[in-house]
């Protein structure tokens, strides 16, 4: 009798141990699929902002050329090395400490200097 307990023990014990064990492999599926779903997740957004972001670019470049050939056009600047210097003096107007203006003669022949403008536009 006593030995009869001793091994429905020991059976209960490894009945025990093998569902820790199932349970233990179920955890870790679960685990490693949450893993894979967020890593999935992850990967899948920042693809999604990544093609965000570079047709946003695309979009901003395209109006940005359309807006300088409408400029060219209605400043009527037909050559390149117009619309070259044109796009220089843009440039340089942007920076923020550069200034730019113009002199020429008065209509009393007297030398005059106008403030075009800079600084940051």
């Amino acid at each position: 009798r006593v030995q009869n307990e001793v091994n429905d023990q020991a059976q209960n014990e490894q009945l025990a141990k093998a569902e820790r064990d199932v349970t233990d492999l179920e955890e870790a599926t679960i685990n490693l699929q949450a893993t894979r779903v967020t890593k999935l997740a992850e990967s899948e957004a920042a693809f999604i902002l990544t093609s965000a972001e570079a047709e946003a670019a695309k979009i901003e470049r395209l109006a940005n050329m359309d807006g300088l050939a409408y400029l060219f056009s209605s400043l009527n600047l037909t050559e390149q090395r117009h619309k070259a210097s044109f796009d220089y003096l843009r440039t340089v107007l942007r920076h923020k400490s550069a200034e730019l203006s113009t002199s020429f003669m008065d209509k009393h022949n007297v030398l005059a200097t106008t403030n075009i403008g800079g600084g940051n536009r």
